[in-house]
Parts: structure tokens; sequence; C-alpha cells
């Protein structure tokens, strides 16, 4: 392919000198008119008839695609390779006009294969997305891939390419070795799995040399067999790792040294090692994997591609995933704990390494869910292997220093099952425990975790940064129930189309217009999963301006974008390089654009993207928690619940835990959303402030086309005044009575509402209802 490239770029730009020379010799002896020139090219128009544009006139390229279309180009291969050369002369609508003409040859599957092996499959993915050459273009990417996943997924097929990896004949060699190769997800696995079951050494020697070609994608999937209950298959994988690593291939020898700790083998490449030295391999190869993800977590984004391979034990087979440098790092640190708590089960670093690393797996596979994650199969067998809770306090502390998020959540959610209250007490000479320090942390998740486990436990009695529950609280509950997306634009309109096209990808979004409102607006909402800034904004002190990014647990996590035009690419870069969690983009004018934009932002690292299931589950547990501390702070007759000491000696009034000041602050917005509007007028029937009656009566007085909210308003209102009496003031009062005296007979609907919040004024002053077996006295 690259031969090819390399002719046609000197074909090309021989064509193109050569022709811009003969236009200008033309010009020069006879310039013709500029009517006469567009006859003469209408009148040499080929069979695509696209060679001038009347319109536009003489476009870059024409000569370029002149010369391509004299070699004639008549099969498939010739047209596809053709219409790849006319794209890249951005002449789209010739390049169309070709791959319909391929369309009317009829391709066959050995015309899909030949391409695939001619052209690379890379080629008719991007050709399937690519908008410029649909719909024909696009047609032709996909069936191409369509028929190689067919036939990939044969498995005669694949076992038929094996066996003419040791044919005779060369050039029967050479084609299967290069159809292996155009989808090695699939060939890298039937050649692993056919080292198993190699009946001749020839075999066996011809499947291990297609598997040396491969690289280090073969060491990858032949190590990942190692996870493998068939013995013959794991021996035939550690003969072909020794001999990698005999050539020094680093991953290869390591995968030999896990095998000794796992007792899976006894020698590495053929020599016995004492088990003192296969620890202390392992450990220095473990402590440079971990120093490397704490420095790529630092970093806060990856840009790189990895696959990653996985034995499969349901399907019993090797399966591929795309994945970062970040997941391949995560996994092999996983392995090498694993394989050193076998062989050092009781020391306690040993244990830690291993938590660590199968606790961020156990995320990774089930998500930050609670529910799904005690639910696992592995943390099952966390509990069974008798790890302490002080051994998970020990681990909380260390993933908190090196900001291993995804590990401390699993630790949070084991002592949350633990019930010890006393771990809200912090240690000898600490400020907070460690449980409460994760409400402080930047991860959304962690946070969460940790108030979650506060909540489950009640606590009785204050503890040192009690504060901040209701404070993380408070912070969870300023959601809309949908992620959103901080537009950071001076000019509004421009912000608006922006915001459109976020909307049409599901982001929901908001818009600052200074650097101030940027930070007012990003901490007063929990919705925000990224921040999309204009260079603009930034002034001359960017640095400066997105330095409380960093500084805020709020914020720490939330991705940054840059969007910059094309004046301001190189400071974007230079500043996007600098900052944690933050890459830079050119300003979106199309929606193409924008889904590029949010491929690139799946770099970063970051707890804030959640689904929305999980976001409307987070929010409702949090309303039911708001509602079990405002019912428990609550003085006087008021039924006492959790969360509230034994009344104090001197006063006998109850000492409460939280204060609840803020707490009516998010609810009230709430009670518009109908997804929340019960569970939010619940907790403020407990509020008794002047504040939420009035909020209460203006949102039932609103909710004329929402009768439902309307009536849960009016119920929360009247339970509110019955426990603390009305708190309106006279005028209000008086302005509802002449509000219900002016309402039209006709108007039912409002009449109804109005008359039903003066009934919850009016209720404390009724005698009490005598009810059936009951008698007041």
């Amino acid at each position: 392919m690259a031969c090819s490239w390399k002719f046609w770029s000197i074909l090309l730009g021989g064509v193109l000198a050569w022709g811009t020379f003969c236009v200008a010799q033309e010009e020069a002896d006879a310039e013709p008119s500029e009517e006469v020139e567009i006859q003469a090219m209408a009148e040499d128009e080929s069979e695509y008839g696209y060679f001038f544009d009347k319109e536009k006139g003489r476009q870059f390229g024409d000569a370029g695609v002149r010369a391509i279309l004299a070699t004639k180009p008549e099969t498939v291969l010739e047209l596809v390779k053709a219409a790849k050369l006319i794209t890249q002369l951005e002449r789209y609508e010739i390049a169309i006009q070709m791959f319909q003409k391929v369309k009317s040859l009829n391709p066959t599957e050995e015309d899909a294969y030949e391409l695939a092996v001619q052209m690379g499959q890379n080629y008719f993915l991007a050709l399937s997305m690519d908008e410029r050459l649909a719909p024909d273009g696009t047609a032709l990417g996909k069936w191409v891939l369509e028929t190689l996943e067919k036939r990939y997924s044969d498995s005669e097929v694949i076992e038929g390419l094996l066996r003419q990896l040791s044919d005779p004949q060369a050039d029967v060699r050479r084609q299967a070795l290069q159809e292996l190769r155009s989808h090695s997800s699939v060939a890298i696995p039937a050649m692993v799995l056919g080292l198993g079951q190699a009946e001749t050494g020839g075999e066996k020697e011809a499947l291990t040399a297609t598997l040396w070609t491969f690289g280090e994608a073969a060491v990858d999937a032949v190590t990942a067999v190692l996870d493998s209950e068939d013995e013959t298959l794991r021996a035939a994988a550690l003969e072909f790792l020794a001999m990698q690593s005999a050539v020094r291939y680093p991953m290869a020898e390591v995968a030999l040294y896990r095998a000794v700790a796992m007792g899976w083998s006894e020698t590495v490449a053929g020599k016995s090692v004492p088990k003192q030295e296969v620890a202390e391999y392992l450990q220095k190869r473990l402590t440079t994997v971990l120093q490397d993800k704490a420095q790529l977590l630092a970093i806060g984004t990856d840009a790189t591609i990895r696959v990653l391979w996985r034995w499969s034990a349901e399907k019993q087979t090797l399966l591929s995933q795309t994945g970062n440098t970040l997941e391949v790092l995560e996994w092999e640190a996983y392995q090498l704990a694993t394989a050193l708590w076998h062989l050092l089960p009781n020391h306690p670093g040993v244990r830690q390494q291993y938590l660590l690393t199968t606790f961020e797996q156990i995320v990774s596979e089930v998500g930050t869910s609670s529910e799904a994650i005690l639910a696992s199969e592995r943390y099952q067998a966390i509990l069974e292997a008798d790890f302490t809770t002080t051994e998970m306090e020990a681990l909380l502390r260390n993933c908190l220093e090196k900001r291993f998020y995804t590990a401390a959540i699993l630790a949070v959610v084991f002592l949350g099952e633990s019930q010890e209250v006393a771990w809200l007490q912090p240690r000898a000479g600490e400020t907070l425990s460690t449980l409460v320090q994760t409400l402080k942390s930047p991860n959304r998740s962690l946070r969460f975790a940790g108030l979650e486990t506060i909540m489950k436990w009640q606590p009785q009695k204050p503890f040192p940064g009690s504060s901040l529950v209701m404070e993380t609280l408070v912070w969870f509950l300023t959601t809309e129930g949908k992620s959103k997306v901080l537009i950071v634009e001076r000019d509004i309109p421009e912000a608006n189309i922006l915001g459109g096209r976020f909307l049409s990808h599901g982001y929901a979004f908001d818009m600052a217009t200074s650097a101030k409102e940027m930070f007012e607006r990003a901490t007063s909402s929990s919705d925000y999963v990224l921040v999309a800034i204009d260079m603009d904004i930034l002034n001359q002190v960017p640095d400066l301006i997105l330095q409380p990014f960093s500084q805020s647990a709020k914020l720490a996590d939330l991705p940054i974008v840059l969007l910059a035009w094309s004046e301001d690419y190189q400071e974007a870069e230079k500043l996007a390089e600098t900052t944690p969690r933050c890459v830079w983009f050119p300003y979106p004018t199309m929606d193409s654009d924008l889904e590029l934009l949010l491929t690139q932002t799946q770099r970063i690292f970051t707890s804030t993207v959640i689904s929305p299931q999980q976001r409307e589950a987070e929010t409702r547990k949090c309303l039911a928690w708001a509602l079990e501390i405002a019912h428990s702070h609550q003085g006087g007759w008021v039924e006492k619940r959790s969360f509230a000491a034994e009344k104090t000696e001197e006063s006998g009034v109850p000492q409460t835990l939280y204060d609840i000041s803020d707490l009516s602050q998010p609810l009230i917005p709430m009670l518009m959303k109908t997804t929340f509007a019960k569970e939010a007028a619940d907790a403020l029937a407990w509020l008794g402030t002047p504040t939420v009656q009035s909020a209460l009566v203006s949102v039932a007085l609103a909710g004329k086309d929402t009768p439902e909210i309307s009536q849960k308003c009016v119920a929360a209102l009247e339970q509110n005044i019955l426990r603390f009496g009305v708190l309106l003031t006279t005028q209000q009062i008086a302005d509802l009575y002449e509000q219900y005296n002016t309402t039209r007979k006709s108007d039912k609907v409002m009449l109804k509402i109005r008359g039903a919040i003066l009934d919850a004024l009016e209720k404390p002053l009724l005698p009490p209802q005598k009810e059936e077996g009951r008698i007041d006295n």
C-alpha cells in the first residue's frame, strides 16, 4: 500500500506540475476568453462529467483527477483505489460516482476480502462514517466490514486459513497470512488456541512463526490464555512466552514470573527461580506500574488506544476490546497483585495491593452503584477472604493520599456494611476521620459513597466534620436529573447555537458570559459533566482563571474543553497540556464537529459522567435522606426519629446533628420537576420557615396546568402549617383571600387550588374532627 501511494504521489505531482505549465503556456500564447475556455472544457468531459465546475471555475485538483481517470479504472479494486485518491483531492462528487460504479459491478465476498487485504480494514471503517461520501461510499464501507465480520466469524474459514499457513505453496501461505493479519481480533485467538490443539510439529511451528509477526499483540493475547483452566493450552502458551522471553521481550518475562507465583509453572524459561526472587521481581514490576498509573491519573487525560485481551471462562476463548493505557496498567497491576497475594497471602503490603487492584476491577465491571458492588462475585470473594475493617480503613487512607479514588469507593462500601460508627472519629492528631475526608474528595462517586455510608449508619451524636454531611447532601440535591454542559461564551447567540448542538446529543446546557459567572454556575449544580470555554473568556491570564478548578472539590473532576478559533490554536494547545482534565478543540461549527469533540472528551478521566438511571437513583436516595433529617430535627411535640441525640439536661431540647437551614434551598426548585416533586414536597413539609410556606403557595398557584404538583404542594402546606403554624405575613394571607374572591367561577381549576390553600390556612383554627371509633376529649 505504501509503494502504491508513493507511486501515485509522484505521478500526481508530475501531472499537476505539467498541467500548470501547459495552462500557463496556453494563456501566454492565445489568451482565450473565459467563455471559450469553459466551452472547451465542457466539450472534453468524460463519463464522470466533473472535470470543470462552471460556477466556481477551475478547481484545485482537476489535473490530478484527469491523471487518475486516465488510468481507466474498471475493476472493483481499481475503482476503490481511484476513489480514495480522488477523495484526497476533495472531489467527493467524482468519488461518489466511482462508488456507484462499484455497486453496479455487484462485488462479491471475494472482492471484499481482496479490498481488505490490499487497502486495510481501517480504511473501510473510516469510509463507513464519512458523510461526505454518503450514501454510496458509506454503504460500501459498511458492506465490506459486514462481509469481513461474517467471514471471520466462520470457524471453518479460520481453520482453513490456519491450515494454509503450513501449505507447501508460498503464495497460499502469504495470502492466508495477509487475511489473518487483516482481522487480528479473531485471527490471534484462533492461532493461540491452535497452539494447544496442533497435532503435528509443522502446524505448531507455522502458528508460532505467524504469531511472532504480530509482536506485542500476540504476547498480550498469549498471556491472557494463562487464565484458562486448560492445562494443555496453558503449557503451549508458556512455551511461546518462553521463546519470546529468550529475546528479552519484557512482558513475556513478566508473564512467566507470574505463572510461577500462581503455580502454573515451576520455571521461568526453563530456569528454576527461588520464591523470594519471584516475589521481588513481581513487586518491583508492580511498584513501577502503580507509579505510572498515578502519574497518568494526575495528568487527567489519555489519548492512547490500546487493545485489551481477556480470557472468557464462560465462552472458553480469548476476547479483545478497545481501551487505553490506564486500563492496561490497571489490568496488569491486578494480575501482578493477585500473583503476589497467592505467593504471600499474609503480607500486609501485598494484601493492600491486592485489595486496591481488585476493587478497581470490580468498579470497571459493575460501576459505582453500591447495590451492584455488593452483588458482584469478586466482592463476595473479598468477603470470604476475611479482610478486616482496619485493613479497609488503611486502604482508604492510602487511596486518598495517592488519588486512587476508584478503589476508595469499594473501601467505603465495605466500611459501610460494617456498621462501625467509630470510624467517624478521627485518629489522634487528625482533624477529620478518613471516612469523613471522602466528602471533600474531587471524585463525585466517592463523595456519594461516603455520604451514603454515613446516612446508613444514622449517627446519634455530633462528630468532627458533620457539617460536611449537610453541605454534600445539599450539593447532590442541586439537580434536574439530567446531564448538563456549561457553555462559557460572551456571544449569547453563538452559545445558543452551540447549546442546540449539545441538545441534539442528549445534553442540556446552561450559559455563562464571564469567568466569575462560570464558577458561580459550575458550583451550583451537580449535573454538569463538561465545561466548554471560549478561549476569548480567558483573556491574558488563563492559568489564574482556571486555577479554581483544581482547588474546589466540586470542580476538580469536571472536564474542561477549550474552544479555540484559528488564531488561538497554539495557545489553547499549550494550556491544555498544562491543565489537568483539559483538552482543546477548534470551535465547533457543524454537528459533525461536536461528535468529534465528545469523542475527544472521552480521553478525560472523570467521575462526572454517569447514566441518567444512576443519577435519578442517587437523587431519590438524597431526597429520602433529606426527609429523614428534616423530620428528626424538629423540637417540641414532633415525633422523633434518627439523627438526634438525647435531650440535654440543661434545656430539655434535643441536640441536633446537622444545620438544616440550607436544606430548603435545593428542595424548592425541585417542586417544579415532575420526577421529584412528591419527594421534595414531603421533605419541605417538615421545614418550618416562612420561605418554605411561601414557596409551597407559589408553586401550587403556578400549577394550573400541572394539577398533580399543585395537589402535592397544598398537601405539604397543610402538614407544614399543622406542625409549625401559619408563617405567612398578614399581607400574604390577605392577598390569597382577595385572589380567591376575584376568581371567576368559570375558572374551576384555579378556584379549587386557591380554595384548598385557604382551607390549609384555616385548618388549625377548626375544632378537632371526630373519627369513627375514637372520642376526642
